[in-house]
């Protein structure tokens, strides 16, 4: 005889283990999170862009009579704006945050039983400050130890409101490719997490999805099956691969080519078009609404947040095709009140990490500092703002000031004596010069770009020292410049004729490299008729007359010249010798 008591309790243990095993849990997930870095305030999570926070998908307990749930093998789905991260069991993740806009974070739980639950949290991450004004008072680059005011400035507000984007437009024509067993030649899905949480398809109205729309040309409108895919995986037909064989858009009727032709809108639309796709049988498919194959309306109950995915089939290879973009339509009164989001910044929360004081906060929105750089090249500050809405991130923002030793060049760095150099100051930020020829013997000049004159044998140890407006002082590195002289000698003639024909009308010695000179010329009698008393006058010559006075002429025969000098070698010269004067 059947004992209904040990039954009944045999089958409550049976059901009892189930649960166990099967972990069943009557369930509507929510998250739970988790940050260091972030403040929670209602629904919504406060955090700093670049922090990584961690998730936890937590079941919060709710009865509901007709569903099981279970999280054993569930399959998480987590999107993150576009960014979608999922795997079975991962009921924990960590996330960072990189962009400054706020965003939806949705939740996707599955089950082994296909059972669906969804959770929703708002991120507001920290908006970007506007630190456009941060400024220095620095020219092009400043005189070593020089003072340079440094001016934070920014906008006191910073305001976002949300937009949901129902749209995927490729950033390059997406080619249609037939592919064998009527599998999908093209698939990508829309994300929408704007609606509450357990928002249901058909909650408000039997139209809140007004109408899908493709930016697409194909060469055969007969061989292309469209689908729409809801978020629980409910799949509408909006065209079979039927009808005519005629165009949509504007295609290349080529099936080797790689090039798109002209796509038109077509939009899928129950209420408002008045036929399908495939009764048309033009030669092209005008652009317009067209009736789907299913009403829309077969998503009542399907959650409006989560993936829209849009599958393009094309069925027969002897075709070709493009898809451009396309977009979902749902009714304005199906949305929330935007959401919008502020950050504030003030100057009581600002900072700058470098300088040596702060000088003064002028109001709100600015602080000015200074600071005496002392390193030469690149000295970098960094002004920061702290966001009062969001926890206190930090923006920042840099700005730099170039330190730069004098410089200057010069035309030649070896040369041979005579000769003229030049000297170009090259320093941006001097106004005052002190150039040097050999170290610090004394100051040679002091206009911007000299010219000097070199006539002995050495090496140059010159540099500039360079003044800014403010006084700053700073020396260039030294150039050397060498300066070599030619072996000094005076080469004798030994005839000239005085006859004012243009030709060897002067005596004059072949003088080269010398430093000091002097000379003189005498006749027979021993009388002296012409002195040189220097280098110059020796350059000069004698042209045949008394001390060249030229009033009274030196009659022809023999004369005696005797100098000495100095070469700019070094070398001392000493010589007499004769010469004819002729007439």
């Amino acid at each position: 005889m059947l004992n209904r008591k040990n039954t009944f309790y045999s089958f409550y243990l049976i059901i009892a283990s189930l649960l166990l095993n099967y972990n069943l849990v009557f369930a509507q997930f929510n998250l739970a999170i988790e940050s260091r870095n972030g403040i929670k305030r209602d629904d919504t999570l406060y955090i700093c862009s670049g922090t990584k926070v961690f998730f936890a998908a937590l079941p919060t307990p709710h009865y509901v009579p007709d569903t099981l749930f279970s999280d054993t093998l569930a399959l998480y789905t987590w999107y993150f704006g576009e960014h979608k991260l999922e795997g079975f069991m991962e009921d924990t993740i960590e996330y960072t945050f990189t962009t400054k806009i706020p965003q939806y974070i949705l939740l996707r739980v599955q089950d082994k039983f296909d059972t669906v639950r969804w959770a929703k949290t708002h991120i507001k991450l920290s908006l970007q400050a506007n630190l456009s004004g941060t400024e220095t008072d620095a020219d092009e680059s400043m005189c070593k130890g020089d003072k340079v005011m440094l001016t934070g400035a920014f906008r006191k507000r910073s305001d976002w409101k949300y937009s949901p984007t129902l749209a995927k437009y490729e950033a390059t024509p997406m080619e249609i490719f037939n592919l064998a067993n009527n599998k999908p030649s093209y698939q990508s899905y829309i994300l929408h997490n704007s609606f509450p949480v357990g928002r249901k398809f058909g909650d408000k109205d039997f139209d809140e999805l007004d109408s899908v729309c493709v930016y697409m040309e194909h060469s055969s409108a007969r061989d292309v099956k469209i689908e729409l895919r809801g978020p629980d995986s409910t799949l509408v037909l909006l065209k079979d691969a039927d009808g005519h064989d005629v165009y949509l858009g504007e295609p290349i009727d080529n099936e080797t080519s790689l090039t798109a032709g002209k796509p038109f809108k077509y939009c899928f639309n129950q209420f408002f078009a008045v036929d399908t796709m495939k009764n048309i049988s033009l030669d092209s498919i005008p652009q317009g609404s067209y009736q789907p194959i299913d009403t829309l309306t077969k998503f009542k109950g399907e959650n409006m947040n989560g993936e829209w995915t849009l599958i393009i089939t094309d069925t027969v290879p002897e075709d070709n095709g493009f898809l451009f973009g396309w977009e979902l339509h749902f009714k304005p009164k199906m949305y929330d009140t935007l959401w919008t989001h502020f950050s504030t910044y003030r100057a009581k929360l600002s900072s700058w990490d470098n300088p040596a004081n702060t000088v003064s906060s002028t109001n709100v929105t600015t602080l000015i500092a200074s600071d005496n750089p002392v390193q030469y090249g690149n000295n970098s500050y960094t002004f920061t703002v702290y966001d009062e809405e969001v926890w206190d991130c930090p923006h920042y923002t840099n700005v730099s000031v170039q330190v730069s030793k004098p410089t200057f060049t010069v035309s030649a760095t070896e040369a041979e004596a005579p000769v003229d150099i030049d000297f170009t100051n090259t320093t941006p930020w001097a106004v005052r010069f002190e150039w040097f020829l050999d170290n610090e013997k004394g100051i040679d000049a002091t206009n911007e770009n000299p010219k000097f004159h070199y006539d002995d044998k050495g090496i140059y140890h010159t540099f500039l020292r360079a003044y800014s407006l403010s006084g700053c002082k700073d020396d260039a590195d030294t150039i050397n410049v060498k300066i070599t002289v030619p072996e000094s000698k005076v080469n004798e003639f030994n005839v000239f004729s005085p006859n004012d024909d243009g030709k060897n009308d002067v005596f004059k010695l072949d003088i080269i490299a010398m430093k000091t000179f002097e000379g003189y010329i005498y006749n027979r009698s021993g009388d002296r008729i012409h002195t040189w008393n220097n280098l110059d006058e020796a350059m000069e010559g004698w042209n045949g007359s008394m001390f060249n006075n030229g009033s009274l002429k030196a009659s022809a025969g023999v004369y005696y010249y005797v100098f000495k000098a100095v070469g700019k070698d070094g070398v001392e010269h000493k010589k007499a010798g004769f010469f004819y004067l002729v007439r």
